[in-house]
């Protein structure tokens, strides 16, 4: 039914880009522009919108044929320059360290095990390697290695990835929840075998939490599918609509934006601090963890939107600012958020400040194998987890938690 209705909305969303599209005049005002140097779109004012990067040479706005790297102005090549090489690092390094991880995974789980924990790594992976490739060639198309629209709908793609990230997170953060929970069940159920046994929480709580949580993961997984639809619809809508009210359009994906990470924000805040203050202080020590790293990257992502609103060129909010400075201090700010909340996703997964344990070559020993010996094995993982730091035990742990 959700997969259905989803089909729907992406077609009326289309229908509705194509229909604008047709509308070739406004107001008896017939469009005098042209192709706008297929940098933009000649709308039916008869001026080019163009395409973020590029600029118009006349007043007039009858074209897109100069670039923000030729402004004369602003020292604007040297921070494009930086920009690229700074990004163009950062995510080439977390690409590196992120397809380690889910080597590591593979090798140790499996390629069809924790699908849910592969998923988020799987889309902070492909949001990283896209970031890398287009900033190692190109900078919003201006240097002519990579198309401008083709710049624009990847990276309105890579917000779409980070989106898919974090509910891959909490679904994660759900299986993370669940386990501790029954663990907590099981010792509940001693309470029928012995009774000096002081019960941590009761069996109500722990039944309450997890029907909750089933039902708390679908509006993340339904919003993921909402947000993919804008992105089908924007690739639609950015190059065919050609009347003023894509100025609307361009603001209510940004407010839409906004309002995702927001709601993200207060739901995942407000019932995860209410799940978690049920849960006994001994066992919740992992979720905790994932927990408050979960709420960073929500406020990263929080900043990231509202910084999209607050330093937009095409409607600025800041009047009086210089457009291009708009550019740069709004992309600039973007990206860094953007691989700040990549990190943090990768933090969970394979923490930052034990590296040493994770390309230690004893992740890679062969030890243990067979299925008689893993059976064995099992029953005293953790006592081997805690006493060896850095054996494929460990590794294998780390990767299905």
């Amino acid at each position: 039914m959700r997969k259905r209705a989803l089909q729907v909305l992406i077609l009326l969303l289309i229908s509705l880009c194509l229909a604008q599209a047709q509308n070739t005049t406004t107001n008896g005002t017939i469009s005098v522009c042209g192709d706008c140097n297929e940098n933009g779109v000649c709308q039916t004012t008869g001026t080019c919108r163009c395409y973020p990067g590029f600029i118009s040479s006349t007043k007039a706005k009858i074209d897109c044929a100069s670039t923000i790297l030729s402004l004369k102005n602003l020292p604007m090549r040297p921070l494009v320059v930086s920009l690229r090489v700074e990004t163009t690092l950062i995510n080439f390094v977390l690409w590196l360290l992120i397809s380690w991880r889910l080597f590591l995974d593979a090798r140790f789980s499996g390629l069809t095990a924790n699908v849910v924990a592969k998923l988020s790594l799987l889309c902070i992976y492909a949001s990283t390697f896209l970031a890398w490739i287009m900033h190692a060639f190109d900078y919003w198309g201006t240097y002519g290695l990579i198309t401008p629209l083709a710049w624009f709908d990847l990276n309105a793609f890579v917000e779409v990835l980070l989106v898919a990230a974090f509910c891959g997170m909490v679904l994660h953060w759900i299986n993370l929840y669940n386990e501790t929970m029954k663990t907590i069940r099981k010792r509940e159920m001693l309470k029928k075998i012995n009774s000096s046994y002081v019960a941590e929480v009761s069996l109500e709580d722990i039944i309450k939490s997890i029907t909750f949580l089933s039902i708390f993961r679908v509006p993340y997984i339904a919003v993921t599918g909402v947000t993919l639809a804008v992105w089908i619809a924007r690739c639609f809508v950015t190059p065919f609509m050609k009347t003023p009210e894509y100025a609307v359009w361009y603001k209510f994906v940004n407010v839409y934006l906004m309002i995702v990470w927001g709601c993200f924000a207060v739901a995942f805040g407000f019932y995860g601090y209410r799940l978690l203050s049920i849960m006994p202080e001994t066992t919740s020590k992992k979720i905790k963890q994932v927990t408050w790293k979960l709420c960073i990257v929500l406020g990263i992502s929080s900043v990231n939107a509202l910084i999209m609103i607050l330093l937009d060129g095409y409607q600025p909010v800041l009047k009086g600012v210089d457009l291009n400075v708009l550019h740069i201090s709004k992309y600039w700010v973007s990206y860094n958020t953007r691989m700040a909340a990549a990190t943090v996703v990768l933090d969970i997964h394979m923490p930052l400040t034990e590296l040493k344990k994770w390309f230690s070559g004893n992740a890679l020993r062969t030890s243990r194998t067979g299925a008689s010996q893993q059976k064995s094995n099992k029953s005293g993982a953790s006592e081997e987890i805690e006493t060896r730091p850095g054996t494929k035990s460990e590794i294998q742990h780390e990767t299905e938690v």
